[in-house]
C-alpha cells in the first residue's frame, strides 16, 4: 500500500487503494447505453435488464455481452432463477433459457403481455402481468393459470416470496397469499400511503418502499407496517428499489440516488459518491460488490468499503471500536498508557479531526456519513472505517 500521507497531499487520488474503492464506479463496458431496469446475480453470472435486451457479465460487471437470441421483445423487466433455468420477464411475456442465457424460448401459453416481476416457491413460478394480475406456472412456464382472487388493484408491481408466503406490491397497498396465490388478502395496517413499489426481506423483517411515502417495515409478516424513513425527505421518499445484504438495507430513490441503513431502517445515509444517475431502479449484491441499475447504466461499489458488518468493529487483536455505527462518540478498548494519536478522514481523504489517543473519541461535531480512522502508535499504524449515524 502506498504511503498514507502522500495520498492525503494528492487529495483527488484519495487515501489508499482501500479508500479509492469506497465509491461507485461505472461498469458499462459492452452494455447498451441508458436505463438498467434490473440486475440479477446467479453465482458468477450477472444479468442486466435493459430496453435493448438482456446483457450478461461473468466478471462482476467489468464487461457485458448481449444475450438476446430467441427473445422477441427487447424491453426486459427482470429475471428469475429456478433450478438450472433462467427466466426473463419482458414486455412480450416470459422467456426461458436452459443454457445460461445463450438461447431463449417463449413460455407464454395462457399468458402474454408486459410482465413486471417474478418470484418462485420451489418450482412454482409466479409472474405479475401489468394491468391484469398474478399468474402461476407449475411446469417451468409451459402453462400459466391466473391467480388473482381477492386483488383489488389492476396495477400490481413487485412480488416476493418469504417461505411459502407471497407478498405483492400494488397501487392499493400490500396483498399477501398463503395458499400459492389462490386467494389474496389486503394487509395495509399502518400504511398512510398505499402505492407500494418495492420490497425486500431481511431475516424476519420485511421492508417495502412506497411511491411517495418512504420505507415501512413489518416484523409480523405484514400484519402491521411501521414507518422507517428517518433521514429521508421529499423526493428521497420515493422508494423505487430495495435490497438487503446481511444487516444492511439499500434503498434506491427516484431522484436522489441511493441510501444505506445500517440499523434496519432506523436511519438512512446517502451513498452517491461516483454514482451516475439519480433514478435507481434496481439494487443487487454478490459476495464482492453491490450493484445499482440507474438511468445512466450500471454501477458497482465494493461491499468491503460500504458495509460495517457488526456493531463492535475489531481493528486488530488488541483494539476494538464500539459502537459502530456511532452517534456522538465511540469507545476504544486500548491501553492509553501508550503514546499515540487518532486521526479521522472523510471518504474523500480530507483530515477532519486529530486527537491524542483516548478511550472515548467524541465525534459530535462531525456530520453523518462514513469515515476512516487511523491510530498511530509509535511505528505501528491501525486503520478502519466507521459510520456516524444519528
Amino acid at each position: 500500500m502506498k504511503n498514507f500521507y502522500i495520498f492525503i497531499l494528492t487529495a483527488i487520488i484519495i487515501l489508499s487503494s482501500e479508500i479509492v474503492n469506497a465509491q461507485w464506479d461505472a461498469c458499462v463496458t459492452g452494455l447498451a447505453f441508458g436505463t438498467v431496469r434490473d440486475i440479477a446475480v446467479n453465482g458468477s453470472d450477472i444479468y442486466a435488464a435493459t430496453y435493448q435486451g438482456v446483457y450478461k457479465s461473468t466478471n462482476n460487471g467489468s464487461n457485458w455481452t448481449k444475450k438476446n437470441y430467441g427473445i422477441t421483445n427487447d424491453t426486459i423487466s427482470t429475471f428469475l432463477f429456478v433450478d438450472d433455468k433462467v427466466f426473463a420477464a419482458t414486455r412480450g411475456g416470459v422467456f426461458m433459457s436452459t443454457n445460461n442465457g445463450t438461447t431463449w424460448v417463449s413460455k407464454n401459453s395462457g399468458m402474454n403481455g408486459l410482465i413486471l416481476s417474478m418470484t418462485s416457491i420451489g418450482s412454482n413460478i409466479f409472474a405479475v402481468k401489468w394491468s391484469d394480475g398474478v399468474y402461476l406456472s407449475t411446469d417451468y412456464g409451459d402453462n400459466w393459470i391466473k391467480k388473482s382472487e381477492g386483488l383489488t388493484s389492476l396495477y400490481p408491481g413487485d412480488i416476493m416470496a418469504k417461505g411459502n408466503t407471497l407478498f405483492l406490491c400494488t397501487g392499493d397497498g400490500m396483498f399477501i397469499s398463503t395458499d400459492f396465490g389462490d386467494t389474496w388478502i389486503e394487509k395495509n395496517n399502518g400504511l398512510t400511503i398505499k402505492d407500494v413499489r418495492s420490497i425486500t426481506v431481511n431475516e424476519d423483517k420485511i421492508f417495502i418502499g412506497l411511491q411517495s411515502g418512504g420505507v415501512y417495515m413489518s416484523s409480523d409478516n405484514g400484519e402491521l407496517w411501521i414507518p422507517k424513513s428517518n433521514g429521508l425527505a421529499g423526493p428521497q421518499l420515493y422508494g423505487y428499489a430495495l435490497s438487503s445484504y446481511k444487516n444492511i438495507i439499500f434503498l434506491g430513490t427516484l431522484s436522489r440516488g441511493l441510501f444505506i441503513s445500517y440499523d434496519f431502517g432506523e436511519n438512512w445515509i446517502l451513498s452517491n459518491y461516483g454514482l451516475g444517475g439519480n433514478a435507481i431502479g434496481t439494487i443487487a449484491t454478490d459476495s464482492i460488490y453491490v450493484y445499482a441499475g440507474t438511468d445512466m447504466g450500471a454501477f458497482r461499489a465494493r461491499l468491503s468499503d460500504i458495509i460495517v458488518d457488526v456493531e463492535d468493529k475489531r481493528i486488530s487483536d488488541d483494539i476494538m471500536i464500539s459502537p459502530n455505527p456511532a452517534n456522538d462518540f465511540f469507545n476504544l478498548n486500548i491501553d492509553i498508557t501508550q503514546l499515540g494519536t487518532i486521526q479521522i478522514f472523510s471518504i474523500l481523504g480530507e483530515k477532519v479531526m486529530e486527537n491524542e489517543l483516548a478511550k472515548r473519541v467524541v465525534v459530535s461535531k462531525l456530520p453523518e456519513g462514513m469515515y476512516y480512522m487511523q491510530i498511530n502508535l509509535g511505528n505501528k499504524i491501525e486503520r478502519t472505517k466507521f459510520v456516524i449515524m444519528r
